[in-house]
């Protein structure tokens, strides 16, 4: 991949990054199949100097580079970057933010809860067989293991909910209140140690006291 920086360029296999533009009579070099240039064709930019054709330079903007597979003597370009890449892209957690995610667990919905998460996420759960309870790791897993969660605690809820956010990690603490067996109203205090990727949450670490 080439990252494209001012003054300087790097290129690893064939992947790259540029903007080209035309230095001179922009619809003509386009028509030509110029504008984005391959870093590895400095003969061709040589021939079109012979034929008397404009040169090429870079232009640097403050604009979102594209990142794709160089494909032939042209650019032809495809859109690469995983989904979580582009949804985080400088953007950042908030406050307001990480409430609602917080707030999302009294909704009983999974879909909204795992709406939160990147598409890598990590969720491990309080409890379960592993180390750090049960982890559920991408979208798909993490929602089946909040369903579970919704479906064994059907009147469980999140009270007392404290939200801190301190750049990319952040904390939940929280009393959860849910029916025993008996149908005791029993509350529970645990917290949670969350890791952000952008504004969304890239793993969510809950712990909570076991009553002895």
């Amino acid at each position: 991949m080439t990252y494209a920086t001012s003054g300087s360029t790097t290129t690893r296999g064939a992947f790259s990054v540029c903007r080209w533009r035309p230095q001179r009579n922009q619809a003509k070099s386009a028509a030509r199949g110029g504008g984005c240039r391959s870093l590895a064709d400095p003969v061709r930019g040589r021939r079109r100097a012979r034929r008397g054709l404009p040169g090429l330079r870079r232009r640097w903007s403050s604009a979102p580079m594209h990142v794709g597979r160089f494909s032939g003597r042209h650019c032809r370009w495809r859109i690469l970057g995983a989904k979580s890449g582009r949804e985080t892209l400088g953007k950042t957690m908030t406050l307001e933010r990480a409430t609602a995610f917080g707030s999302a667990w009294n909704s009983g919905d999974p879909d909204l809860v795992t709406s939160f998460f990147t598409a890598d996420g990590v969720y491990h759960a309080s409890v379960g067989p592993d180390q750090l309870g049960k982890t559920y790791i991408g979208k798909e897993e993490i929602r089946r293991g909040v369903k579970a969660f919704f479906d064994r605690f059907p009147d469980g809820r999140f009270e007392n909910l404290k939200v801190v956010v301190a750049g990319n990690i952040g904390t939940f603490e929280w009393d959860f209140i849910a029916s025993s067996a008996s149908g005791e109203r029993v509350s529970t205090a645990g917290c949670d140690l969350l890791e952000f990727e952008g504004d969304m949450i890239a793993k969510k670490n809950a712990f909570r006291k076991a009553r002895a």
